[in-house]
């Protein structure tokens, strides 16, 4: 019989817009066995307003109200008030489809797994408030069961770009499309790192893994990943990035042994860091750009890559870099990638609005 609390925890920093239809999704749930913790991160708009009114109204709800310390303090803390003996993570601006708690916990119960993970429609919200909606489908028959065997080679491995990447793999990324039992995090001491910006929810997501026995697939789509006005052009730039790529290299590498074992490996990760760093740090005004590039140019790790893998190079892009960086000219270097990635940039954007337009044609809009 399905009579197992869940707790399903919800962050919550200024998303007074969606919250309400959120927080909705979460209490029209057909598994009624629920408690829904808000946790309030200091939002300075009305969100905590609005937390306060559901409280009042469904005796299920419980708000957390923090000091804004960022997502993952705020899981914590959701985290720590749980009671339930399952655990669920939301997006405060995200939908639930209203029986996909039912549907995970019958398959969790009947074959004693620790996961279970459904498919994500991945939605994005034009300004125009039109959706372009697309599928993260994990491709697995419905109850299927993977044992801890299964579980590292087929999916944490091949996540981590060891061996044969499968559908299974888009699916892992997210914390949101999986309810856990709560004897898995909370006796095994998982927490969210907090000292992560970016990849927070892989980092916890592949520390779980890693502790589970089994976990089982539910073929329903069971959660709307929602992306509102999506702009890559005016996203917030994180300056911190590089830094976060290399501490997640440091944590994954000490997590799972196979990850980056050899120089090569590592040096093709530290290219690929670098080019995404570039680009993302390329929408500011030049003089801050280079000052943040600056710790890209003395990592030890891409000199010594650079240095030692300059033959197997074979991208025009990172060859230039490679006659730059033998001339030792960080102000080149800061001219050719800043003029390179500005008008990558622009290219990306330009072949996005061709995409929308061809889908639409296809639509007959």
């Amino acid at each position: 019989m399905l009579d197992k609390k869940l707790s399903v925890i919800i962050p919550v920093y200024n998303v007074e817009k969606f919250l309400s239809a959120t927080i909705n999704s979460v209490v029209s749930q057909t598994y009624k066995n629920t408690e829904i913790i808000l946790v309030n991160d200091g939002s300075t708009d009305k969100s905590l307003e609005i937390c306060r009114k559901f409280e009042k109204t469904d005796s299920r709800i419980k708000v957390v109200d923090k000091q804004n310390e960022g997502v993952s303090s705020a899981r914590n803390a959701g985290i720590n008030a749980s009671t339930g003996e399952y655990i669920a993570f939301v997006d405060s601006d995200d939908i639930v489809l209203p029986n996909i708690y039912e549907s995970m916990i019958l398959k969790i119960e009947k074959t004693n797994a620790q996961i279970a993970i459904c498919n994500i429609y991945d939605v994005l919200i034009l300004k125009n408030g039109s959706e372009e909606v697309g599928l993260i489908d994990h491709n697995m028959s419905d109850n299927t069961v993977f044992e801890k065997e299964q579980i590292y080679n087929k999916m944490i491995l091949p996540w981590m770009g060891i061996g044969e990447k499968t559908q299974i793999t888009n699916c892992i990324n997210s914390v949101f499309n999986k309810v856990y039992k709560t004897e898995l995090i909370k006796g095994n001491n998982i927490l969210y790192r907090e000292d992560l910006r970016v990849g927070e929810d892989s980092e916890f997501v592949i520390r779980t893994l890693l502790n589970a026995e089994s976990l089982v697939f539910d073929s329903n789509i069971g959660y709307k990943y929602m992306r509102h006005n999506q702009d890559s052009l005016t996203h917030k730039c994180m300056k911190d990035l590089f830094y976060i790529k290399c501490k997640r290299y440091e944590i994954f590498k000490e997590l799972v042994p196979e990850y980056c074992s050899s120089e090569e490996e590592t040096a093709y990760k530290f290219f690929r860091f670098e080019r995404e760093c570039l680009e993302h740090f390329a929408k500011l005004p030049y003089k801050e750009y280079c000052s943040l590039i600056k710790p890209i140019w003395d990592n030890t790790i891409l000199k010594m890559s650079y240095k030692k893998f300059y033959k197997n190079i074979d991208n025009d892009f990172q060859s230039k870099i490679l006659k730059i960086r033998n001339k030792n000219d960080f102000n080149t270097y800061c001219k050719f990638t800043y003029k390179n990635q500005r008008a990558y940039r622009i290219k990306l954007v330009f072949s996005k609005i061709k995409q929308l337009m061809v889908n639409r044609f296809q639509k007959g809009e």
